[in-house]
């Protein structure tokens, strides 16, 4: 648990344009488009100091920084349709950001005001895609992409400002396929990935505060499955919709040249990131208004260290809801419902703060931000349409 206390005020503007153009090359219809778009975020951060675990009082203040932070892109997109079966998306974006920090308080008579000016990245693309029939689709892609650190990953909670952190990089190549099978009952889709990334942005603790460092590169390979199938689909029945689904995700993350004063990482499994990732559940609607939900997740360990040393454990959840919806007169309808969330009570962290050298009053790292055991949940809602 890192010894500061934050006020923080947020402020952000942005606009965007477009200009498409439709028109017809070789007798079949195709799109152009290209735009622009600038963001700006306006961030007034102080940093108070104060006692963990003994006083709840907030101390003197040990930094009061505005960050101002500029982001601009360029772009533009070509979508071909070569005829009824074939089409080429093409694109490709500019991408360059501004940072400037003002440094109020200038502690220890340090003064921490500094600009950085990224340097623009071009971010090209293409995905070709290929209709087998009117319900049956695949496509190949390849695409990059370009992530510039956040001012909450470059405000260090000790005050200090990370002006070393480079934005994350990444190629990606895809190949999948989408239909739907037996008079649009069933429904799948399934992809391949190979996601290469340069300069991760990766959580480090260090003399208890947390800061980000580029982790080299890593190689990051995955299958991504789903399917479902409509047992009922008939609005003139009783039970109007059965619908059972499931989608499974595998992923094979890896360090490729991950070095820190810590030690050499590479060949590692990619920290926070769980190998294998299960979603199934059914839909149950009926006529009346009945409804009924329920989904099983399952998440595999991850690794809680670098180093891999220690992992957390798996877990599988499962949540169910029990529900009325109807239209009770012209304007008005009428929702309640009634549902439990893990409801096998298990014990488990939807999220973890990888890294952590800061320490509970225990004295155990605090990984996990435990999640509630078996809940249950209610609401009668009445919805007036004008």
């Amino acid at each position: 648990i890192e010894p500061f206390f934050n006020r923080i005020s947020l402020s952000k503007v942005g606009a965007r344009s477009v200009f498409s153009i439709n028109t017809t090359l070789a007798g079949s219809k195709s799109n152009f488009a290209f735009g622009g778009e600038v963001i700006r975020n306006f961030n007034v951060e102080k940093h108070y100091s104060f006692t963990p675990f003994n006083s709840n009082n907030v101390g003197s203040i040990n930094s009061d920084k505005e960050f101002d932070l500029k982001q601009f892109n360029l772009f533009a997109l070509a979508t071909l349709n070569f005829n009824e079966q074939l089409s080429l998306i093409l694109s490709t974006g500019m991408n360059w950001s501004d940072y400037f920090v003002k440094d109020n308080l200038r502690s220890n008579n340090i003064d921490q005001t500094n600009e950085m000016n990224l340097d623009a990245i071009f971010t090209p693309g293409a995905l070709l895609n290929y209709n087998l029939d009117p319900d049956i689709s695949i496509y190949a892609q390849v695409s990059t992409g370009y992530s510039p650190p956040t001012v909450s990953e470059l405000s260090l909670s000790d005050g200090s400002v990370n002006t070393s952190l480079n934005p994350e990089k990444s190629l990606n190549f895809e190949v999948g396929s989408t239909g739907e099978f037996i008079n649009n009952k069933l429904h799948y889709e399934v992809s391949l990935f190979y996601l290469k990334i340069k300069d991760s942005f990766i959580s480090q603790t260090e003399n208890g505060f947390t800061r980000f460092v580029n982790a080299g590169s890593s190689d990051n390979k995955g299958l991504e499955a789903a399917i479902s199938y409509k047992f009922v689909d008939d609005q003139d029945e009783f039970v109007n919709l059965i619908r059972p689904f499931v989608s499974y995700s595998y992923n094979n993350f890896k360090f490729i040249d991950y070095k820190t004063a810590a030690g050499d990482f590479s060949g590692n499994d990619f920290t926070g990131v769980a190998p294998r990732l299960l979603n199934a559940g059914i839909d149950l609607t009926t006529v009346p208004g009945v409804y009924f939900y329920a989904t099983y997740n399952f998440v595999a360990k991850r690794p809680l260290l670098d180093n891999n040393t220690k992992y957390d454990d798996s877990y599988s959840i499962i949540d169910m809801k029990l529900g009325y919806r109807n239209r009770i007169q012209k304007d008005i309808t009428l929702q309640f419902y009634i549902g439990i969330n893990n409801l096998t009570d298990e014990r488990y962290s939807p999220t973890i703060a990888i890294n952590q050298g800061s320490l509970s009053p225990r004295g155990l790292p605090v990984y996990y931000n435990p999640a509630p055991g078996k809940n249950y949940y209610g609401a009668v809602n009445f919805e007036y349409h004008f």
